[in-house]
C-alpha cells in the first residue's frame, strides 16, 4: 500500500509539474505573438503608473520593472 501511494504521489507531482511547465510555455508563446506596439504601450503604462501618484518621488532610472509590476498588482490585482 505504501508503494502504491508513493507511485501515485510521484505521478501526481509529475503530472502537475508537466502542466505547470506547459502553461508557462503557452504564456510565453502567446506574449510572443502580441503586436510590438501593444507590448511597448503596456510597458510604458506600467512604468508611468509606478512613478506617479503616491510614488511620484520615484526616480525613473532607479525603478526596477518588477517593482513597477508589484505596484500595479497592488492597485489593480488580478
Amino acid at each position: 500500500m505504501r508503494l502504491r501511494r508513493r507511485i501515485m504521489s510521484w505521478k501526481r507531482f509529475w503530472w502537475d509539474d508537466f502542466f505547470r511547465h506547459k502553461a508557462v510555455e503557452w504564456k510565453i508563446w502567446t506574449a510572443g505573438k502580441l503586436p510590438h506596439w501593444l507590448v511597448y504601450w503596456a510597458a510604458i503604462r506600467v512604468a508611468t503608473y509606478a512613478t506617479t501618484g503616491e510614488y511620484s518621488n520615484q526616480i525613473v532610472p532607479e525603478l526596477h520593472f518588477t517593482e513597477g509590476l508589484e505596484r500595479w498588482h497592488k492597485q489593480y490585482g488580478e
